[in-house]
């Protein structure tokens, strides 16, 4: 497997969550980006285009892992399995502390789902399911 040059794979996003009071949204995003393994743990980097350019990485690694994106806002959230972990959303020099709460993460052939619950100052800001299916590019 390739370390740190990366294997050319094509996404697609899934993003489904639901805020307290409002309907389950989707929304659906697609990327070109590269997947590489280091020291056993998987990482997806690509790049999400809507009205910005964000860049995003997700690490995979057992039972946890994170992400993170950068652009106008940069975010890093944490994934344990079962486990209340730390995060944060900055915008214009502002943080907002974050917490998690990861109910399930799913590893299969191609796709990668984690479901979690966000939380700020102790109250549920929703739950939210990502779903990343990835397919190697071959020329």
């Amino acid at each position: 497997m390739t370390e740190q040059a990366g294997i050319p794979i094509q996404l697609k996003i899934v993003s489904t969550f639901k805020h307290p009071g409002t309907k389950m949204t989707q929304e659906y995003h697609r990327a070109t980006g590269s997947m590489y393994y280091k020291q056993q743990k998987r990482f997806l980097r690509f790049e999400e285009v809507t009205e910005e350019i964000t860049q995003t990485l997700v690490k995979f690694e057992g039972s946890g892992g994170y992400i993170r994106r950068r652009g106008v806002a940069d975010m890093r959230i944490e994934f344990e399995l079962g486990q209340k972990t730390k995060g944060h959303y900055t915008m214009h020099g502002h943080t907002m502390p974050l917490e998690v709460f990861t109910s399930r993460i799913i590893h299969t052939e191609g796709h990668d789902r984690i479901e979690y619950s966000l939380y700020q100052d102790s109250e549920k800001m929703g739950d939210y399911t990502i779903d990343y299916h990835y397919t190697e590019v071959t020329e």
